[in-house]
């Protein structure tokens, strides 16, 4: 019986967070075709991503001149929109404009049986789709079987967008959301909810076990950061992530004097100069609270692979996040969280579980609802943790059922 040959086209695990998704991911891929299957998966990151996760088979690319031509967005964005008209209209990608690492995607894509659209938070008009919009379309045009697995997906403003992705969508083979918001995205884009797609939950929910160890107060906290600038905010970035900060200080400074807390910063992204820092800004925001308060603050600025986190966050009472993946994490370990909402992913993954009151604006600049949000996880400590113990049981069988759609759609037709 001949390998199925599964081709993953992007992944960023240098965010450990998308790193827990692609490991869950493959290990599924790899238990449904019992192993026989070879999974490729392209990374811009590879190199150092390699270092940290060589169990990943990563495709291998050159860099080269046309790396550092169209690495900045002053180049790289309209040659991406010139890629995607020119795509629509030919059938196929200008190689002039290609690096050695799309070329080499679109080599793998022509050899593929299956290719799998990892899960995440990407198809969103916040971000700039367009080569993605062409190589997807690329896809389609080769009757290639296409799934999108475990995704959020919008919100969409942008008219390329209602004019490439529509069809894209008709045509995979299957879409995959973990939450139900992105279903009334997919309707408003489509004009209804197709057949070929299901609400599951994040992939990241199947990366391990449920830690069900006892929970014993260790007056330990955990905070993750990250900034955020992106084109759905309305308010301005300055002074919404200066509310941010601020909210954090004071809450640091609160915890510390009223319950003696030791507060350690720690994200999914940090420790690689070639990707995002979170702890950056966490050290931004340790240099605003009172001197007096400092030595119970703690900022860890290491690399850290998943599973590290998960046992790093066990020590946690409690968990202030914003890094979503940060937050599953501490999910898995039954730690109570408090959700700061930057994007609807986050409330929605509070409500599934019906958590919702326990999610806070990111950009407000009400502090005293942050400081009663928090006040109330530390009161209901113990009732959260039972609740957790129901609800997180039933998404992590729902992240599983991701790989059952795409194994009986596969093997319907084969």
């Amino acid at each position: 019986m001949k390998k199925v040959k599964v081709f993953i086209p992007f992944s960023s695990t240098l965010n450990t967070g998308d790193a827990s998704i692609l490991l869950s991911t493959i290990n599924s891929i790899k238990k449904t075709f019992n192993n026989n299957c070879e999974i490729i998966v392209a990374s811009y990151q590879a190199k150092i991503a390699n270092k940290h996760y060589p169990e990943v088979n990563y495709m291998d690319f050159k860099s080269s001149i046309k790396d550092k031509i169209f690495k900045k967005g002053k180049t790289r964005i309209p040659r991406n929109y010139f890629i995607l008209f020119y795509q629509h209209i030919f059938g196929c990608f200008p190689k002039f404009l290609l690096r050695d690492f799309e070329n080499q995607l679109l080599n793998n894509i022509k050899k593929a049986d299956i290719i799998i659209a990892p899960g995440g938070g990407y198809l969103t008009d916040s971000y700039y789709m367009q080569f993605n919009l062409a190589l997807f379309n690329y896809i389609i045009s080769f009757k290639k079987k296409l799934y999108f697995y475990a995704q959020s997906i919008g919100p969409f403003w942008k008219k390329t967008t209602f004019k490439f992705l529509k069809p894209i969508f008709l045509k995979a083979n299957f879409i995959i959301m973990r939450d139900n918001e992105s279903i009334q995205h997919l309707k408003k884009l489509l004009g209804k909810i197709p057949s070929n797609c299901e609400v599951t939950a994040d992939a990241a929910f199947g990366f391990c076990d449920i830690n069900k160890k006892e929970k014993i107060e260790t007056k330990k906290i955990g905070i993750s950061v990250r900034d955020w600038d992106f084109s759905n905010i309305k308010k301005s970035h300055k002074k919404s992530i200066g509310n941010y900060k601020n909210n954090l200080k004071k809450i640091c400074e609160f915890l510390i004097e009223e319950y003696n807390y030791y507060i350690t910063f720690i994200s999914t992204c940090q420790g690689e100069k070639e990707y995002k820092d979170d702890s950056i800004l966490a050290l931004e925001i340790k240099g605003m609270v009172y001197e007096k308060y400092k030595k119970n603050i703690t900022v860890n600025r290491e690399f850290h692979r998943p599973e590290e986190l998960i046992e790093i966050f066990r020590e946690f009472d409690f968990f202030i996040g914003t890094r979503m993946h940060s937050i599953i994490f501490n999910f898995l370990n039954l730690t109570p969280c408090l959700g700061i909402v930057y994007e609807f992913k986050t409330k929605q993954l509070f409500n599934r579980i019906s958590l919702g009151k326990y999610t806070f604006d990111m950009h407000s600049e009400n502090y005293n609802l942050f400081k009663s949000k928090i006040k109330n996880i530390i009161k209901n400590r113990y009732k959260i943790i039972q609740k957790l113990e129901t609800e997180i049981p039933k998404l992590q069988e729902l992240s599983k059922k991701s790989i059952e759609f795409i194994k009986n759609d596969y093997f319907k037709s084969n």
